[in-house]
């Protein structure tokens, strides 16, 4: 048996933003191959192929950046040039692979059974297959059945990672977290005799990832009544990650920790812990999770009502984007801006940022989203000739009296509302009539409604004010009604 180094030619991001590195190596006759990859802030997928570019393998360890990919490759008649591609889409600006090589001869019943184990480990991190509980169950029973195969010949490290690889599995796509508690308790718990950091890193990522899960379903286990479970691990996560220089990582707890803060209602620990993850995320360059951690921060921020807060993030955010070229996100991030200042009943910025979205956008949903704020503004500002031309762009007009479906994205009853008031105040009455009709199918606040029906009628019909004051009593009762 031999153990070895090799090193590959990197390929870098390509056009889809994907790091890949490519391998070749030499497989000797009668020579199996246990074949090792470990990233670096990246999770990645290895392929296996032969000279003639044969697809031989292909594993991969989903929704971890810690863990080593292993692959074993049974020995061949003759010898054989092997490349190996390893690919990734979840990167940060530092990482980086490197591949270890073991070399076994099998000529007895202990290489033969050490073959056995390192295959049973392969075949646990294979890729592909059906996407069943049973698959699975056949994938975690290879990877402890490797595991005790590994305890046989004392390799400490291979069955603490087939341990952990198996409770990673089950957290995956079994989703028993109770289990996976347990078992991440159990690779701890031998850890303090043996310091793998790696392996100590990864279950401790886990068991917190299971802590989360069982807090959700309620059955979190019982601690002391100072010490939060949860966070604890979470703070233990981002200890460790930090002395290993583990950057991604470390951010990942602090934003895990703000995320359950949040989700408790515990608003201002939660922003202690998102801010801190913003800067580490940066530091490593991920701004996938930059942008994911500021978008957070945002909605604490719409919770507490602080606008000025949350439209400072979003413009962090289309600082990012621009840099970035995005198109359609930008154009999202403009509209959340665009919406934050018409709430704060600044029209004319909000008309600014909206118009600068329509710049970008490629989607027409997104352009009537955007065309429709910027009818709310337009009409606050006191253009009502630019709101209707907006809510026509919007694709919203009383010519219809069939109602269309409701769409989530636009308040089309608000779009009507604007569009009546506008033709009220021009003197355009049955333009006004029915816009008005037409916003009552789509089940508008009643004592609002009223109150803008009555307004309807006195103004269409100064002489007769009956009709107006009738509706302004139902309002009236409408509202009492509702507690408003």
């Amino acid at each position: 048996m031999a153990i070895s180094t090799v090193h590959g030619q990197s390929l870098g991001q390509g056009e889809d933003f994907q790091l890949n590195q490519e391998y070749f190596i030499q497989q000797g006759a009668d020579e199996a191959l246990l074949i090792r990859i470990n990233g670096f802030e990246a999770e990645f997928e290895s392929r296996l192929s032969g000279q003639a570019g044969n697809l031989l393998l292909r594993s991969g360890i989903a929704g971890s950046r810690i863990a080593p990919v292993f692959q074993y490759l049974n020995a061949a008649s003759s010898s054989r040039q092997l490349n190996i591609d390893v690919s990734s889409n979840l990167f940060t600006e530092r990482s980086e692979f490197d591949l270890g090589l073991t070399r076994l001869k099998i000529w007895d019943e202990r290489s033969s059974s050490l073959a056995r184990a390192y295959q049973a480990l392969s075949f646990g991190m294979e890729s592909g297959g059906p996407d069943t509980a049973a698959n699975w169950t056949v994938k975690i029973e290879s990877l402890v059945k490797a595991g005790r195969e590994f305890h046989r010949f004392g390799m400490q490290e291979l069955r603490l990672w087939s341990h952990y690889l198996a409770a990673h599995l089950i957290y995956l796509h079994l989703h028993d977290h109770s289990i996976v508690f347990n078992m991440t308790k159990e690779i701890l718990s031998e850890l303090k005799s043996a310091r793998f950091r790696k392996i100590e890193l990864a279950a401790l990522q886990l068991q917190s990832d299971a802590l989360i899960a069982l807090r959700a379903s309620g059955t979190l286990p019982v601690a002391a009544p100072d010490k939060d479970p949860v966070q604890l691990a979470l703070s233990r996560v981002a200890a460790l990650a930090e002395s290993m220089g583990f950057g991604f990582e470390l951010a990942m707890a602090l934003n895990a920790s703000a995320a359950d803060y949040a989700g408790r209602s515990m608003y201002t620990e939660a922003l202690e812990q998102y801010k801190r993850a913003v800067a580490i995320s940066d530091s490593v360059g991920d701004a996938g999770l930059i942008k994911s951690i500021r978008e957070s921060i945002v909605q604490i921020h719409a919770i507490q009502g602080d606008a000025p807060a949350s439209n400072e993030v979003l413009q962090e955010i289309e600082t990012q984007l621009v840099e970035e070229g995005a198109g359609d996100e930008l154009a999202l991030n403009l509209l959340a801006q665009g919406r934050l200042s018409i709430n704060s009943y600044d029209y004319p910025r909000a008309i600014d940022v909206l118009k600068q979205g329509l710049v970008y956008e490629n989607n027409s949903a997104i352009r009537r989203q955007l065309n429709f704020e910027l009818a709310r503004a337009s009409y606050g500002r006191g253009h009502p000739d630019d709101a209707i031309r907006y809510l026509q762009a919007a694709n919203i007009h009383a010519g219809s009296t069939q109602k269309r479906a409701p769409n989530s994205m636009l308040d089309i009853g608000e779009g009507l509302q604007i569009m009546a008031a506008i033709h009220r105040g021009r003197g355009e009455f049955n333009k006004m009539r029915q816009a008005r009709s037409v916003q009552g199918q789509y089940k508008p606040e009643q004592a609002a409604y009223l109150y803008q029906k009555a307004l309807d009628e006195l103004m269409s019909r100064p002489g007769k004010r009956g009709s107006a004051e009738s509706l302004f009593r139902q309002s009236y009762q409408a509202a009492a009604a509702t507690g408003n």
